[in-house]
């Protein structure tokens, strides 16, 4: 049963989508299709004053989506807004992505679904890390149904969202993801897409197509531009998120993309990969196929604890176990050009993991490569 909230104008919302350097997207909720008023401001430029209609119809409660695209923004500098409802009123703050940064902080999580004081809580401790940008593996939700986003996501993340822009995945409980794509204003309309800020270039993939019969011919299309993307991209770190992990020593073992998406992964040089779907945090030794990645391995990490229930079932012991903790959780990167290190705290913000990498001049040291480990060990590869 949906928990009971009080009415709000917009019902969700204010959220930011889409960053970069000079544009933003701002969406949000109302029950109505009466017009908003927007204003943004920064100091030294002059205040823009916008009148918003109702973007779509959403749902099947008469609600209506409204969005905004901001352009011609200044780099690297902090904005205010206030957005004027017809019966209140929400003020907040973004900034801008940098032209050019040589170090940037961003928070990952995922799994938020079925404990909302526990959603709510993890993503309280977030702003004092002053992240430029969130990224959600997904689990918003447990069935995908828009009435859920509200409870489950949204309101939670009220605060939070409405300051610092999300980049989501879509996972299985998004169910067919017909809400999911009405809510987020998804990149080219596909729920795979990159972005670059300062040192990183991200990617978000789909593993829910081989569940809905229907997308099972988006897949090889999903892996076509992945390929062509990581030719394009030129950033010193390169972290993939996704949902369902490759890599995951719990009960469900999955293994999402060992054979048609990791390969290329392994190939274009990727550093990381973030999953969620198996609740806790289990980070692997770096892993290398021999032959494909042998000088640049894929450290595999799994962060699902930001609501969704955490068995006390242990991990599977592992050589290529590097870390673990079977409680709620979130990360905080630090991405320099040369350095990559991650955070991992409860919700109370306690920690329980952190870990480095270090590229000088682009590559792996000796010392780092001599520790990892051949992937062909894992148990199941190959099955």
């Amino acid at each position: 049963m949906l928990p009971a909230l009080p009415d709000s104008d917009p019902w969700i919302g204010p959220y930011l989508e889409n960053p970069g350097p000079e544009t933003v997207t701002l969406s949000w909720v109302r029950r109505d299709a009466s017009p908003c008023a927007l204003t943004v401001a920064a100091p030294g430029e002059p205040e823009r004053a916008l009148t918003v209609k109702a973007h779509a119809h959403i749902g099947e409660n008469g609600d209506w989506l409204y969005r905004v695209r901001l352009d011609s923004l200044t780099p690297g500098i902090r904005y205010s807004y206030v957005l004027h409802c017809p019966s209140a009123s929400v003020e907040s703050e973004f900034r801008t992505f940098p032209l050019e940064s040589d170090r940037i902080v961003f928070v990952y999580y995922g799994d938020n679904k079925s404990i909302f004081d526990i959603h709510r809580r993890v993503v309280a401790r977030f702003a004092r890390h002053e992240p430029l940008f969130l990224m959600h593996s997904g689990d918003m939700t447990e069935r995908g149904r828009y009435e859920e986003y509200r409870p489950y996501f949204f309101h939670p993340l009220r605060d939070t969202i409405s300051r610092f822009p999300l980049y989501p995945a879509r996972g299985n409980h998004e169910g067919d993801g017909r809400a999911f794509r009405e809510l987020f204003d998804l990149p080219g309309g596909q729920p795979w897409y990159s972005f670059d800020c300062g040192p990183v270039h991200g990617i978000v993939l789909d593993t829910t197509g081989w569940r809905h019969p229907a997308e099972h011919r988006d897949i090889p299309a999903m892996r076509a531009w992945l390929e062509e993307d990581l030719a394009r991209r030129h950033a010193p770190w390169t972290i993939a998120m996704y949902h369902e992990p490759s890599y995951d020593l719990g009960w469900r073992k999955d293994d999402w993309g060992r054979e048609d998406f990791l390969p290329v992964l392994r190939r274009a040089g990727a550093d990381i990969t973030l999953s969620g779907h198996a609740h806790g945090y289990q980070r692997l030794h770096p892993m290398f196929a021999p032959g494909q990645n042998d000088t640049h391995p894929i450290t595999h990490i799994v962060s699902a604890g930001a609501g969704a229930p955490i068995g006390a079932k242990p991990l599977d012991a592992s050589p290529f176990l590097a870390a673990q903790a079977r409680r709620f959780n979130y990360m905080v990167f630090t991405a320099e050009r040369e350095r990559l290190s991650a955070q991992v705290f409860s919700e109370y913000d306690e920690l329980l993991d952190e870990f480095v990498l270090r590229k000088p001049g682009g590559r792996y040291p000796p010392a780092f490569l001599a520790q990892a480990m051949d992937e062909s060990g894992y148990p199941g590869s190959g099955r």
